[in-house]
């Protein structure tokens, strides 16, 4: 643990020392948002239904979240953002390869007015 938090500091700090502003996304995200975005991998999508029926699902990387979050806010014209966190892959863990079916991962975007 204190590797991994090692390094997460090691990258939020330097997104942060170059202008960039942190985000949180849900975990899940409704089934029907992520259906149909993976292409072949949604297959290794996990499932869920919360208490009311709603279908939810649980994120399989942070470009999804991370789209909806632009798309809503569309009038960023100039924005560096980044998410370090957790994401899920319903898939067979291979210990030895490093695959795993729940795991860290640190995305970036930049966005600006052309």
């Amino acid at each position: 643990m204190h590797c991994r938090e090692f390094i997460e500091r090691i990258v939020k700090d330097c997104f942060t020392t170059y202008g960039g502003s942190c985000l949180d996304t849900p975990v899940f995200e409704r089934k029907d948002v992520l259906t149909g975005k993976y292409g072949e991998d949604s297959k290794l999508i996990f499932d869920l239904k919360d208490q009311g029926g709603e279908e939810l699902s649980l994120r399989y990387d942070h470009t999804v979240p991370l789209a909806r979050y632009l798309a809503m806010n569309g009038a960023l014209t100039h924005a560096k953002l980044w998410q370090v966190g957790k994401v899920y892959r319903r898939d067979n863990p291979v210990m030895s390869k490093g695959r795993m079916r729940e795991f860290s991962q640190a995305v970036r975007v930049s966005v600006s007015e052309t």
